[in-house]
């Protein structure tokens, strides 16, 4: 497992990865300095921001699906999934 992680992450440019660390660093820092400092409800916050994320794509996708005919869902489909996967990669 760690090795297949090690690779996945050497792949990613190298200002991507210390940018990424920095951004790490620096949250987890001011969360634990903070007065309370509650880790747990911070990632918490972090993991509902990210399911939210994911419901906005999910929405995007299988809104339109109810309201279109067989012949124009699978056009739909092709080029929301193109474009889905565009924005996610820029």
């Amino acid at each position: 497992m760690r090795e297949s992680m090690r690779k996945l992450i050497s792949r990613l440019p190298l200002s991507f990865r210390v940018l990424y660390g920095q951004f790490l660093l620096r949250v987890i820092d001011l969360e634990a300095l903070s007065i309370e400092a509650d880790i747990p409800r911070f990632l918490g916050q972090f993991a509902g921001v990210l399911i939210m994320i994911s419901l906005v794509f999910a929405a995007k996708l299988i809104l339109p699906i109810l309201f279109l005919d067989q012949a124009h869902t699978v056009l739909f489909l092709r080029e929301m999934t193109l474009q889905s996967e565009q924005s996610v990669i820029t």
